[in-house]
């Protein structure tokens, strides 16, 4: 039984991974589904998944920090609002929404389905991409030895501490700040060898 599930961390890096491993089989000519020009559309959705999930799993993180550490005992939803509208600009400052739109300040309402379902689980998304991120160099690297020891960790389910699963891929664990700055370099990467491929 142990062996049925993961540390949810993990299990999120399984799961974000897996488009690593399949991406170069998603065109029909490779046995896929998709016709070339769907297959690199299907890439790029993937790799704006991986900048988005960053910035916004990580700004919903730090709000559900906030929300079950330092909010005050008297919080209202103005300033649930204000603290959205805050941590918004500092993690996405390139979306010119509106500040007084109530849209804007009740974003927290709709993109939070884990603030009170799963509190504090958003982060394992951000954690997962920089995980994938550093399994796609593995498998550039070495790709069937970096499946095989992928393989292994998923055996293990639940009967390892994250480090340990992490270690087993071959991946360092806890991530540290060369670790992010490394996944976002492999995301632009990709999406540079994706531009060359279409020709652009």
């Amino acid at each position: 039984m142990w062996n049925l599930n993961g540390p949810e961390e993990f299990q999120e890096f399984a799961a974000t991974s897996m488009d690593l491993l399949s991406w170069r089989y998603y065109a029909q000519a490779q046995g896929g589904p998709y016709t070339e020009e769907e297959s690199e559309v299907a890439c790029q959705h993937v790799l704006n998944y991986y900048l988005d999930a960053l910035t916004n799993c990580t700004m919903q993180d730090a709000f559900e920090h906030w929300v079950y550490g330092a909010a005050p005992m008297d919080v209202t939803s103005a300033h649930l609002d204000a603290k959205w509208l805050e941590l918004k600009r500092r993690f996405t400052p390139w979306d010119e929404c509106d500040p007084s739109s109530p849209e804007a300040q009740s974003g927290w309402q709709r993109w939070t389905w884990s603030l009170y379902r799963m509190p504090l689980y958003m982060i394992t998304y951000p954690m997962a991409i920089v995980g994938a991120c550093q399994f796609g160099r593995l498998v550039a690297t070495d790709r069937v030895r970096a499946i095989q020891n992928y393989k292994v960790a998923l055996t293990m389910g639940n009967t390892r501490a994250l480090p340990e699963l992490f270690q087993v891929v071959g991946i360092t664990f806890p991530f540290m700040q060369p670790a992010v700055e490394d996944a976002l370099q492999f995301v632009v990467e990709e999406m540079a060898n994706l531009r060359r491929s279409q020709g652009g």
